[in-house]
């Protein structure tokens, strides 16, 4: 049977946050969250705070209860000994239910919207993954809630229905619920392209594959920084919508299978920042090209230098390069420190190469570096 292991979680305000398996000794802290949560959620769940009518002995009970073995957890994030926030999936009695787990979260009005969410619902569906009998999540979100969606939209799950009417607040006052689902045991080959490629860069930075899942995100994130990166990258004239984000997502997912692309996107305390990939990997010369871009506002604390070493770390070893190497506009002083850092070789300049849309023909510099200059190189 997976343990669940302890995690440990820095906002990004540096503080530190411990996701893990409430024990029946947490019974008063849990009760506390709860009474002193459950008025600010109530618009969000079906239980109201004069519902919740546990008491100590049976809150402890109710944890003591919990059966990893059967596929149910009940998980707890905290700060010095605080419960902020709670995520609990619970399993049917019935056997032809059993390898379904219902899915529950909560937080702390102050701890939304930092990656803490995202935390904890990625730990508890990697566990999930290696579980030996769940198959699958289920939950239910209310239809007005787009934030928590979003959230399970990039986990994984999809929409499978709706039920009108679902909960009643008074007299003529309804909301309807979106159910959703996540099959956990066909990660690696799901129709979003999620295969499962994860690359750990440090304890708060991770490299994933792009991927359908992420495509609302990056749109937002790309918005944000259009007049930022359009002057040195072309492709952002070509992104306009929602649907070209999606367009170029499947178009990485095709030639990721084809093994001529390695596209992924930067996540920072489980928030996307930026990308960093390898194009035209099945060149013949066994060569590849590397690009990145950061979002403006994370600019200058090494994000993308330390993501495109594990990258190459990565790429070299997997896919047997001889050879990557970069393209920067001449004028881009930031993308051409980068390669300097990453230890690559300037090997010249090319003259009004690259045409960019509404701006004209600019120079580009060329970079590069050997996978035997590569090996064991550290920043």
């Amino acid at each position: 049977m997976p343990e669940f292991a302890k995690r440990l979680y820095a906002t990004p305000t540096g503080q530190e946050i411990k996701i893990r398996l409430a024990l029946p000794d947490d019974a008063e802290a849990v009760l506390a969250y709860m009474h002193d949560n459950l008025p600010e959620v109530t618009p969000y769940i079906c239980t109201t705070p004069e519902e919740f009518t546990l008491t100590l002995e049976e809150e402890r009970a109710f944890l003591a209860g919990q059966d990893p073995t059967k596929g149910s957890l009940y998980t707890i994030a905290e700060i010095d000994g605080r419960v902020i926030g709670s995520l609990n999936i619970s399993c049917f009695s019935r056997s032809r239910l059993g390898h379904v787990s219902l899915l529950g979260m909560t937080l702390r009005k102050d701890f939304r919207g930092v990656g803490l969410g995202s935390a904890m619902l990625k730990a508890v569906v990697e566990w999930t993954e290696r579980h030996p009998v769940t198959e699958m999540l289920q939950l239910e979100v209310y239809a007005d809630n787009e934030r928590a969606q979003r959230l399970y939209r990039r986990f994984g799950f999809v929409e499978a229905g709706r039920i009108p009417r679902r909960m009643k607040f008074g007299p003529g006052q309804y909301k309807d619920a979106v159910i959703m689902y996540r099959e956990v045991t066909t990660r690696k080959a799901d129709r979003a392209g999620n295969t499962g490629v994860e690359i750990k860069v440090d304890d708060t930075v991770t490299l994933r594959l792009a991927s359908l899942e992420y495509a609302e995100e990056v749109f937002t994130l790309v918005e944000r920084n259009r007049a930022y990166i359009s002057p040195w990258m072309s492709w952002v004239e070509a992104t306009k919508s929602m649907e070209d984000i999606k367009r170029v997502k499947r178009e990485s997912i095709k030639k990721y299978a084809e093994r001529s692309q390695l596209a992924v996107h930067i996540f920072e305390n489980e928030r996307i920042v930026g990308a960093v990939g390898l194009h035209d990997l099945n060149n013949p010369n066994g060569s590849a090209e590397l690009g990145y871009w950061l979002d403006e506002a994370e600019q200058g604390r090494g994000l993308v230098t330390r993501s495109a070493k594990a990258l190459l770390d990565y790429a070299f070893a997997e896919y047997g390069l001889h050879r990557v190497y970069l393209t920067a506009d001449a004028q881009n002083a930031r993308s051409i420190a980068v390669a300097e850092r990453l230890g690559m070789r300037r090997e010249g300049e090319m003259k009004q190469d690259v045409k960019m849309p509404g701006i004209g023909y600019r120079d580009s510099v060329l970079y590069a570096v050997l996978a035997d200059a590569w090996k064991g190189k550290t920043l």
